[in-house]
This record gives structure tokens, sequence and C-alpha cells, in this order.
């Protein structure tokens, strides 16, 4: 009976952190039952929030499901498992009142649930338990084996959503518990960064990462269009578009320029830029003297721009584009941008040269080119 006993132990502590852990390390002393967290962790959106993901999968055994079930699947239900999630910049302690049960989340179709989220020594304590209807207390092995066999769990939290004032560097560490046994636990380096305080940038935006990248580059890409909001949705100029991909690039001057444009006049925030993309064949005038800065700038100019800074490269390859004929100005660099990565279609089959490029779209293009 004590062997039987001490399987069981272990196989709940193993079972209940289904989802926790990256491997199921079922093993014959407690001691060595330790699997790695990993902590998928994305430091960009609204006031800088720092979003922290847990998602891995366990297998439960046929041995494991037998010993439960002998016992009576009953214990199963009375058991629950803490994660403990700390920071070492001490971001989490700081803004413990910003941290809130509702910030936690956990995927439904997890065998367990959220029973309590607090903030306790600088750190946020997640309890989970086994939802009720989770195994019936008649459960046959077969059946404890069918809950948990390829159970996977995610635990996501926003740990804060108040402004950091500086960039500040942490170690995110987790670990979880279950009857006072550790056995999982894991670590991931993030930045918090301090000049993201836009609350239209949602933490989980596709574009959130460009948009930091922008902010933070030294020389700056771009700033919000006022203090609190990035405006990505906002269409950009042909000015808009040659300025960015020229602060991407450090800013160059260009050497002997003449302007040729009435338009573009000496003093304006892009009147470097425009000389230097001419100088290097990167952006035409749309006359031999005007280059319209204010004219919208559409998803073929922008990787047109971005594909001539880079060497105009021609790319031997299908086009996947119903819409991206040959013989296009923009057809070699679509081909160049889709098969690098830099930008994808509107659809599986549609690149929608003609659509305007908002911001969001041209930093993520820059980004996915120069900042990866």
């Amino acid at each position: 009976m004590k062997t039987t006993t001490r399987i069981l132990s272990l196989v709940l502590a193993l079972c209940l952190c289904v989802g926790l852990m990256a491997t199921a390390a079922f093993a014959a002393e407690p001691d060595d039952s330790v699997a790695e967290i990993k902590l998928a962790v994305s430091t960009i959106g609204a006031s800088s929030a720092m979003t922290v993901k847990l998602d891995a999968t366990t297998v439960v055994t046929e041995e494991q499901a037998k010993a439960a079930a002998d016992l009576g699947a009953e214990a199963l239900l009375a058991k629950e498992f803490v994660c403990t999630l700390k920071d070492s910049a001490g971001f989490i302690a700081a803004n413990a009142d910003a941290v809130k049960a509702a910030d936690v989340k956990i995927n439904s179709d997890s065998p367990f649930e959220i029973k309590s989220v607090k903030v306790e020594d600088g750190a946020v304590v997640v309890v989970c338990v086994l939802k009720a209807d989770a195994v019936s207390k008649t459960a046959k092995a077969e059946d404890i084996k069918k809950t948990f066999d390829g159970a996977k769990t995610t635990l996501s939290t926003e740990l804060s959503k108040v402004a950091v004032k500086e960039t500040v560097k942490s170690t995110l560490t987790a670990e979880v518990k279950a009857d006072a046994l550790v056995v999982a636990k894991g670590e991931a380096e993030a930045v918090l960064n301090g000049n993201m305080p836009f609350v239209d940038v949602p933490s989980d935006a596709w574009y959130g990462d460009a948009v930091a990248w922008a902010v933070d580059h030294d020389p700056f890409i771009t700033n919000g269009i006022d203090d609190t909001h990035f405006g990505p949705t906002a269409a950009c100029t042909r000015a808009h578009v040659v300025t960015f991909l020229w602060r991407a690039n450090g800013c160059p001057k260009a050497e002997k320029a003449v302007n040729p444009f009435t338009d573009v006049k000496e003093g304006t925030y892009y009147y470097d830029a425009v000389l230097w993309a001419v100088s290097k064949g990167i952006a035409k005038g749309m006359t031999d003297t005007t280059f319209e800065p204010d004219t919208i700038c559409t998803r073929a100019h922008a990787v047109t721009f971005i594909w001539r800074s880079e060497g105009s490269e021609t790319v031997k390859a299908d086009c996947p584009f119903t819409d991206v004929k040959e013989g296009a100005y923009y057809y070699d660099a679509v081909l160049w941008a889709a098969s690098e990565g830099v930008a994808k279609g509107m659809t599986d089959t549609t690149f929608e040269p003609d659509t305007t490029c908002n911001r969001a779209h041209v930093l993520t293009f820059l980004y996915r080119d120069m900042g990866l």
C-alpha cells in the first residue's frame, strides 16, 4: 500500500501540472521530477505591458492513470498546483496594485481552472485546481488518461498596464509546485520598453514588435502621432515612407545632391530623406520637377522603395498573387518581399498593391527587413 500511495503522489504532482510542463518527467524519486517551463515573453503593447505565456503539454501514461484509478479518482479533485511568477527588476512588486485576477487567463479546454490570483512578496501567485467535471469520481484508468493525454494548458498574464519611465531589462522566473514539490521551473529574459506609452497598440498587436523597434531605434524612425497614440492605421505618405527608410539607414547625407523638386523645400522633415532616396535610386519623382511628398503611399510603393534600398534583387519564383502581374513596376519587388518574409499578401492569392499602406504596415515591412 505504501508503494501504491507513493506512486500516486508522484502521479498527482505531475498530472496537476499538465500544460505547464514541457515534458512529462516521471521518475522514481520526487527530486528528479523537474521539467522546463517555456516562457514566451512579449514586451510590446499598450503602456509597456509585460505579457507572459506558459504553454506546454504533458502526457499521462497508462501506468500513471491506472495508479490514480486504483486509489479512486476523487483524490484528484482535491488537488491543486501553484504557479509563482517573479521578475528580477522588481516590476511586479512596484506595480502590485495593477495586477488583477482578471488579467490572468487560462484556456477554456484545459482540465484546470484558476482558483485565485494574488500578489505576495513581489510575485504573482496563481493557484489552479482540477475542474469538478474533468474526471468523474468513478473514472476508470482509460478515462483519466483520455482527460490528460495531450491536454494543453496555457496561463497568460499581463503583469501590469502601468507605463515604465525607462527601458528595464528583467529576468522572469516561474516555479510550479504541487504538494510543496517543485515539479517545473523556467526563466526568460524580458525588456520593458519605457518608450511605449501608446494606448492604441495592444499587447498582442501583430505590429507591436515593429513599433517598439521603430521607437527605440537610434536614430529613432518614428514617434507617436501624439504622446499616447501611435496611429497604426493612419495612412503613410511618400514623404513618410522615404523618411522612415532614411532614418532606419542612419540618416545618411546625400553626396553632391541637387534638389530637382519644387515641392520639396529645405527645412522640411523629409528634405534630406528625399534627396538621399533619389540619389540612391530608391525613389523617383512623380514628374521631373515634383516629388509629391503628401501623396498617399500604396503597398506597392512601400515594398518597391525597400526593395530598391536592398539592391533590387531579382527573385526567380512563381508569383502567388493574381493581382501582381509580370511587367508591373512593383512585380520584382513584391516577389522579393514575399520570398524574404518582408511582406505578405492580404490573402493567400492577393497582394493588393494599390491598397493604402498605413503606419503599421510600413514599419512592419521595415522591421522584418532590417530589425530581425
